[in-house]
């Protein structure tokens, strides 16, 4: 107990990443590749490749959460941050499956609801930015004038 603390008081940070947080990261990692082979294997009998995207997303996150978890020097900004990128980006990859998974789930009338819903909620925010745009276009404007005014 004296030794661990020791070395927790007095280590290095490479050398105490390397004695305490890389053995549990690389003992997830095994486990998720194993996860990984184990759906493509499913996947391959039952040949329905989207839930192993949708499962291999989840286990990219689960390996960045844990990252994240014994990264505990970073600010959580930051952690929130790269995981918010990494999301988007498996989003974003499979974006067009997700979509037509939901819509399949979907009664029709709730898809014309929520296309309706879409519709409005962008042409709320295109409504919005463009008036925030013109008040600070004529704040400027007001502010450059009585510069001018005070200035001549």
């Amino acid at each position: 107990m004296e030794k661990t603390q020791e070395m927790l008081e007095t280590g290095s940070y490479g050398s105490l990443i390397s004695k305490l947080s890389i053995p549990t990261i690389i003992t997830m990692l095994v486990m998720v590749i194993y996860n990984i082979a184990d759906l493509f294997i499913f996947s391959y009998r039952l040949s329905d490749r989207q839930e192993t995207r949708i499962s291999l997303s989840s286990g990219s996150l689960n390996i960045l959460k844990v990252i994240s978890d014994y990264a505990s020097g970073i600010p959580p900004f930051v952690v929130n941050l790269v995981l918010m990128v990494v999301s988007t980006f498996f989003i974003g990859m499979d974006y067009v499956n997700i979509v037509n998974f939901v819509r399949r789930i979907l009664p029709d009338k709730w898809v014309i609801v929520t296309r309706k819903i879409k519709n409005y909620g962008t042409k709320m925010i295109s409504v919005y930015v463009k008036s925030y745009a013109f008040l600070m276009l004529v704040t400027f404007l007001g502010a450059a004038i009585m510069k001018w005014v005070i200035l001549k």
